[in-house]
């Protein structure tokens, strides 16, 4: 009877699943009577309390996950395991406290479980405790002389976790463990990461949680592992009022700093823009001049900001420094006129600023509100004494990047108090002129021509105003050079012209306006149409050909139809014969457009060629025919096509 119930234990252990109920109810069948072999019957019902599914859930396990106090009871009373955790690391008691059964947690507490036995994960039932705020039970860990440092892995104690998720009575409870020297609260205890608990709460927000600490006298100035101390993290997180707690500690350090990028806490509350915190700061004599990594200052930051009640509470600090600048050399006032902040130019202009202090790249104040079209703080900069005719480290005035921007208004302001930048060329050797055709600002082109600018100022490279605006499409700017200007017959280093460039690049309604001038020599007429073919632009090609000489060729012999055909564009083709180009024409290869065409296959172009009498029988200088080149690379449609017209003949 004893063998046949322990298979059928067996059995049902491998077939159903292990719940708290199916090893209760195997206990509860287990034969009664003096005959029973108490040995083994105790290791039967050590098995069933002990079962455990998968995921190594025990019935005990899954008792206390479902609040089930009376099959815990049952299950303890039987002998299992109260420390035997899943495959995770969670143990009965992680699961009685996240059901929130305290009835089962205290029972699990009172000789079943260890008050200092740490599950896999580290967590000890003080910290659990702890963290889900359960007073009651974290009193009766403390009676039973629970260790109140015991941390997990990672070195978190139970108080940080309880001040972490802002559970006052457990903080103050945790203070007041045993006050003997072996189980004291560590106050200060730091986690791996270096963070304490009055650091965690002043990064929550946890104001009384702050308090409390403080009274219980936390060290305020620890840093963690990157240099972060409670005021910095509080100031960073924009806690108002830990901050304020913190800053009213006599020994609170105010300037310390995060290694990495040397922030510090009045460079925090000067980013945010809190003018409260950023005045209790400066009262605790906090360094007004401190930088960061980026030697960037409070001030600074404020100013990049745009906080002006930030700004004006600096100021009134004597010992500020109004210049100092972060690494590339920009002051507080160059990033005022880079933000536009009028007002903010204005304050640190009568605090004295240098109106002209330049960058590391030789920027100036005037030289950022030009190119970012502040207009009002150009205004103020030139009240103030700006030079209007100053030069970075590549020679580029105010001037030159209002032009290259397009900023009129600011032009014709900066001309008026000077003009002697107007043809001051850069270390690229390009004017404010030059700049302004590049992006294709007509009207500052106009306006600065109507004032003296040389427009026969190029760059090494020899290409013209005219030139460029040609090769970046700039259409209205290329009309209007070409009617006010002698720029049209201007070669660049390269020889080329502004028409050559327009029909390249494919800008039809520059070239329209530009073929209508005269004395274009027979080179340039030819480039310009075999420009205009090799790439396909065949609206440029029909105007090139009402105006230029079809039948030129450039040196090698290349005629327009010998590019469209090796490019395949055989709407060019179509036209260029519609026209009356030579059709058997030959390059200094005496190839012919039919030859092209059939030695890359281009089957429809070579009908066409053979519609206006291309000739099939010429050779070039290897002996070759169109026919050959189309079988020599296996175009057999081709070569049917061009078979057909010799048979016919």
């Amino acid at each position: 009877m004893l063998l046949q119930k322990d298979e059928e234990l067996q059995k049902n252990q491998q077939c159903r699943p292990t719940t708290a109920e199916t090893s209760l109810s195997e206990i509860q069948e287990l034969p009664e009577g003096e005959s029973i072999n108490i040995t083994e019957t105790k290791s039967r019902i050590q098995r069933a309390v002990d079962m455990r599914r998968n995921d190594g859930a025990s019935p005990l396990f899954i008792s206390c996950a479902e609040g089930n106090i009376d099959i815990v009871q049952e299950l303890l009373k039987h002998g299992a395991n109260a420390e035997q955790c899943t495959k995770d690391g969670i143990s009965p008691l992680d699961m009685a406290f996240e059901s929130n059964s305290l009835d089962i947690v205290e029972m699990l507490l009172d000789g079943y479980v260890s008050v200092n036995k740490q599950s896999d994960k580290g967590k000890t039932p003080l910290y659990i405790a702890c963290k889900f705020g359960y007073v009651k039970i974290v009193r009766l860990l403390k009676n039973r002389k629970t260790k109140v440092n015991k941390h997990k892995k990672n070195k978190t104690t139970p108080l940080y976790i309880a001040s972490k998720k802002g559970h006052i009575s457990v903080v103050k409870e945790l203070i007041k463990w045993d006050s003997s020297a072996k189980n004291a609260i560590d106050i200060d205890f730091q986690r791996d990461d270096g963070n304490t608990a009055l650091f965690i709460a002043c990064k929550k927000g946890f104001t009384y949680i702050v308090q409390v600490l403080l009274d219980a006298n936390a060290t305020v100035n620890i840093q963690n592992k990157i240099g972060e101390t409670p005021l910095f993290i509080s100031t960073l997180k924009q806690k108002v009022e830990c901050s304020n707690i913190l800053l009213s500690r006599p020994d609170v350090e105010v300037n310390s700093y995060r290694h990495d990028d040397q922030t510090f806490a009045l460079y925090q509350t000067c980013r945010f823009g809190n003018s409260k915190l950023t005045t209790v700061l400066l009262q605790h004599n906090a360094n007004i001049n401190q930088c960061n990594s980026e030697h960037e200052t409070s001030l600074f930051i404020s100013c990049l900001y745009g906080h002006e009640q930030i700004v004006e509470i600096l100021l009134q600090n004597e010992s500020i420094d109004v210049d100092k600048c972060k690494v590339t050399g920009a002051s507080p006032l160059y990033a005022a006129c880079q933000g536009g902040y009028e007002r903010l130019v204005r304050m640190l202009l009568r605090r004295g600023a240098n109106v002209n202090k330049k960058t590391l790249k030789g920027s100036t104040p005037l030289h950022i509100a030009c190119e970012t079209n502040r207009l009002k703080i150009v205004h103020i900069l030139l009240d103030n004494n700006a030079k209007v005719d100053v030069y970075t480290n590549d020679q580029i005035s105010p001037l030159y990047l209002a032009s290259q921007e397009g900023y009129l208004k600011i032009i014709k302001l900066l001309m008026k108090r000077s003009m002697e930048s107007i043809n001051y060329f850069s270390v690229d050797n390009t004017t404010p002129l030059y700049a302004a055709c590049i992006e294709g600002h007509v009207d500052v082109v106009s306006h600065l021509l109507r004032n003296g600018a040389d427009a026969n100022i190029t760059p090494f490279d020899k290409k013209s105003c005219l030139f460029v605006a040609c090769e970046k499409g700039r259409s209205d700017v290329a009309t209007y050079l070409a009617q006010e200007t002698n720029l049209v017959h201007q070669y660049s280093t390269y020889e080329t012209c502004p028409l050559y460039i327009a029909c390249r690049n494919g800008y039809l309604d520059i070239v329209e306006r530009l073929v209508c001038f005269k004395d274009y020599g027979n080179d340039i007429q030819i480039n310009c149409i075999l420009a205009s073919c090799e790439n396909g632009y065949r609206d440029i090609a029909e105007v090139l050909i009402k105006f230029f000489n079809l039948y030129a060729h450039n040196y090698t012999g290349t005629t327009p139809l010998h590019l469209s055909c090796e490019n395949g564009h055989g709407n060019i083709v179509h036209l260029l014969l519609q026209n009356g180009i030579d059709v058997n024409s030959h390059n200094y290869q005496n190839e012919t457009p039919l030859m092209i065409a059939a030695r890359n296959g281009f089957e429809d172009m070579v009908c066409t060629l053979l519609e206006f009498n291309a000739d099939v029988n010429k050779t070039d200088n290897d002996g070759n025919t169109a026919l050959t080149l189309a079988e020599s690379n296996n175009f057999p449609d081709v070569v049917d096509v061009l078979r057909q017209k010799m048979f016919r003949h």
